[in-house]
């Protein structure tokens, strides 16, 4: 439940901010995406665990189509949506 709310708070934070975004989009050769944002063409996803070997593939992968790849960590030590949020912020691009 933590990888939807965090989810949620980030589509909230960046439409907040002005910015166009969807979830769960696909691109061929790349998969599913947890969210895009179309004005920065920067694709976020949310990951409780992910090992270092597939977010360098997943790197590739991005940089192959274009688009900027930002992991976002869920963190395990706050259930505090202010916080969380707080958390998410500094991950997000301005513009």
């Amino acid at each position: 439940i933590h990888h939807y709310i965090t989810k949620a708070i980030t589509v909230f934070l960046l439409k907040r901010m002005g910015h166009k975004v969807v979830t769960e989009a696909e691109i061929a050769g790349i998969g599913r995406l947890d969210i895009f944002d179309i004005d920065c063409s920067v694709n976020y996803e949310i990951e409780s665990e992910k090992s270092l070997a597939n977010i360098n593939r997943a790197k590739k992968k991005f940089i192959q189509a274009g688009v900027d790849l930002i992991i976002i960590q869920i963190p395990k030590h706050t259930d505090d949506l202010g916080e969380l949020a707080y958390y998410v912020k500094q991950y997000l691009r301005p513009d």
